[in-house]
């Protein structure tokens, strides 16, 4: 049991050694994926982004995100996953 406590130790502290010699390269690798990750977002035309929500058979009530009017959900547009707007003329001004 001792020895299992030693070995874990010592490798919990090489651990640390590695992790304080590194940290700029780990801090830099996780900057550049974000980036890449925030790069890949952005560069996605919004068309891709937009899906209709006909194919929902609950008669829930949303408040379009552009212009407040409250519809159906099953006959709005949804930008990402909890935005919904009530025709393409409010997504087309939110655009703008």
């Amino acid at each position: 049991m001792t020895k299992l406590l030693v070995i874990l130790t010592v490798l919990f502290f090489i651990l640390v050694l590695l992790a304080r010699r590194y940290r700029r390269e780990v801090h830099a690798a996780r900057y550049v994926w974000r980036w890449n990750k925030k790069k890949r977002l952005a560069s996605d035309p919004p068309e891709k982004q937009i899906t209709k929500t006909e194919n929902l058979n609950d008669t829930q009530l949303v408040r379009c995100a552009k212009c407040g009017v409250w519809t159906p959900r099953k006959n709005n547009l949804s930008l990402h996953s909890n935005i919904f707007y009530c025709s393409s003329t409010c997504v087309e001004n939110t655009m703008v």
